[in-house]
């Protein structure tokens, strides 16, 4: 597991969400936009089945909360 002992709080703008149908599954997939406090925003694919990611796929672009550690750029999404 990624260690996130020195991550912050940071904004993860969902710039386009879509749903993924697989065999009895259904995941959602969020391009994020990463704001850390003081560095440069980055971009990454968050795949998930959970509820909140449902309704930022479904409500974005949106905001959705997630811990960073800017110079690894190890980040999570907060699913709250």
């Amino acid at each position: 597991a990624p260690d996130l002992s020195e991550a912050q709080g940071a904004a993860a703008e969902v710039l386009r969400g879509a749903r993924i149908d697989e065999d009895d599954e259904i995941r959602y997939d969020l391009t994020l936009e990463i704001r850390p406090v003081g560095s440069e925003p980055f971009t990454v694919l968050h795949r998930c089945r959970a509820l909140r990611c449902k309704q930022a796929e479904r409500d974005a672009p949106t905001t959705i909360s997630a811990l960073v550690d800017a110079p690894t750029r190890t980040w999570a999404v907060i699913h709250d």
